[in-house]
């Protein structure tokens, strides 16, 4: 309401002052200028003013739509919203009632143009909506002058090729302020019980062998001491990316659904990974696990979600997720909090790397191809003015270049919305629903690049350890190992392609299929399903 009448008051003042200028000397200039304008002559002066010069002198609205991941969107007038007009002397106007449960709806509206802008995580299509007339550009050159330090970071994290390439435009056009956590995120990781493995007598693996004995044991030797045959190696299927210490013991990454990844080779062809001899050979490794029994055979409905539950009840002793879920700041929901909440501190620990008697000897982590649209990058939609653009622009430097402003948007106030743990670091205390009623978070106001500080703002000394630890080793790109382009074959066969994928799969571990007799029908299901035109629009477009 403040705002509102502002701007209504605002609004008098500068009628009155033009009321005042009628008549006067100046109306000769207005009218030479309406001369001007007609002829183009006002036309080409505006062209050559900077935006930066062309603003009203009031303080600019942005209707700011950003995200939590739990749904919950955030309270209006909230702390932060307060703090960040203070400082950078704007109005903000958070959009209170969308999330991802509705952005849909609110995109096909036509509604997401009442907003400025939003994160990718709400909708990630940048052709649909630039097509569709929902989102605008953003002048690369923009980005350099009113947000350098963020450019700069991204450009250390991302590499400078990765610009020179345009491996950030869309179709040659800047569509998003860049966005990267500038720290390895879906980087897969291995965690296990460490009081299991101490139960039965053995040490940490060092070789995917011997990973597959601690699997083992951890099925068959009671390791949680209940007397009772309840307990499994690990548990695989749709879960993060699958078992990938097998597929990377052959060479390759397959995508986060579990799915293939499309690899460019040297010579300009395009592979699918789930149709190459390398696939075949490690899913015969998972089938033997499996027969064997140390995958639980759960795996064949179980989600995500369901590996996470057995792995914090007791189910299972091992567990394949991404790097960023054992950092302590995520409290009990991390893989490690879930369970050492149970279980007792020290009962986790993760794992190192490990060599293999296949392959070239090395088992490759997974990790996705650098980009810079990650679930923070900024779009704005086509209502947006220029002045709303570079005012956005200025705010994201300002977050990144001041530590304590950022910290304070990001997590608040110490002692009311978080503690220091014994390493200095910072332990948030308070739940998301809190956290949106402050308006706090890194999703919602708080996306501007994170320098190193920031990023170890919140790393306890076993974060940094373990980071060290699952950061020796080796990765490969799984997803794709190339830059979006469109490939309207990719959007029209994913679907069949990935169906005919899955079957194949379960239809192995559950001995439905034979994996040597049925291997050459599975490739020809897959080309049948749309296959080869992807990877042929692939290759056309990556030319």
């Amino acid at each position: 309401m403040k705002k509102k009448m502002l701007a209504i008051l605002m609004c008098i003042s500068l009628m009155a002052t033009m009321l005042t200028g009628c008549g006067s000397e100046g109306s000769q200039d207005s009218s030479t200028g309406s001369a001007e304008s007609a002829s183009g002559g006002q036309a080409a002066s505006d062209s050559q003013t900077p935006p930066e010069e062309q603003t009203s002198g009031e303080n600019v609205t942005i209707n700011w739509l950003g995200y939590y991941t739990s749904e919950i969107t955030v309270t209006p007038d909230s702390w932060a919203e307060q703090l960040l007009e203070e400082t950078f002397h704007i109005n903000l106007e958070p959009i209170t009632d969308v999330s991802s449960a509705n952005i849909d709806t609110y995109v096909s509206s036509g509604d997401i143009l009442n907003a400025t802008c939003y994160p990718s995580y709400l909708h990630n299509d940048f052709r649909y909506m630039y097509d569709q007339g929902l989102i605008r550009e953003i002048p690369q050159e923009w980005l350099y002058e009113y947000y350098p330090t963020g450019m700069q970071l991204y450009t250390d994290f991302l590499g400078e090729e990765f610009f020179e390439k345009g491996d950030h435009l869309v179709d040659g056009r800047c569509l998003y302020i860049p966005f990267n956590t500038n720290a390895p995120t879906s980087t897969s990781v291995v965690v296990y019980r460490k009081d299991w493995m101490e139960k039965v007598g053995m040490s940490e693996p060092t070789t995917l062998e011997e990973l597959h004995d601690l699997l083992y044991a951890f099925t068959y030797e009671d390791p949680d001491g209940n007397g009772k045959d309840d307990t499994y190696g690990i548990d695989i299927g749709t879960n993060w990316m699958g078992l990938w210490p097998v597929y990377g013991a052959f060479g390759f990454a397959q995508s986060q659904n579990s799915k293939g990844s499309y690899q460019l080779q040297e010579d300009g062809s395009v592979i699918y990974t789930s149709v190459q001899d390398a696939y075949k050979s490690a899913l015969g490794v998972i089938k033997e696990w499996y027969d064997e029994g140390i995958i639980d055979p759960e795996c064949i409905t179980d989600k995500r979600d369901q590996v996470r539950t057995k792995w914090s009840n007791g189910t299972i002793g091992v567990m394949v997720d991404s790097q960023t879920w054992y950092y302590s700041n995520r409290g009990s929901s991390s893989i490690i909090g879930m369970v050492e909440d149970v279980f007792g501190e020290g009962t986790v620990e993760v794992m190192g790397p490990l060599s293999t008697a296949y392959g070239d000897g090395t088992v490759y982590a997974s990790a996705l191809y650098p980009n810079a649209s990650a679930n923070r990058a900024l779009c704005f939609t086509a209502n947006a003015t220029d002045e709303q653009v570079i005012t956005v622009l200025k705010m994201m430097e300002g977050l990144t270049t001041d530590h304590e402003l950022a910290t304070k948007i990001i997590y608040g106030e110490e002692g009311v919305d978080y503690t220091l743990g014994d390493s200095g670091q910072i332990q948030v205390t308070m739940s998301v629903e809190d956290q949106a009623a402050r308006g706090l978070g890194d999703t919602f106001y708080g996306m501007s690049a994170p320098d190193q500080y920031m990023i170890e703002l919140t790393q306890s000394e076993r974060d940094k350890a373990n980071i060290a630890k699952s950061g020796a080793w080796p990765t490969i790109y799984q997803g794709n190992n190339f830059a979006s382009v469109f490939n309207e074959a990719y959007d029209t066969y994913t679907g069949e392609i990935q169906k005919v994928e899955e079957d194949f799969f379960y239809g192995v571990l559950k001995g439905d299929k034979d994996l040597e007799a049925d291997w050459e029908q599975y490739l020809a299901d897959m080309n049948k399903a749309g296959l080869d035109k992807v990877i042929a629009e692939y290759e056309e477009a990556l030319k």
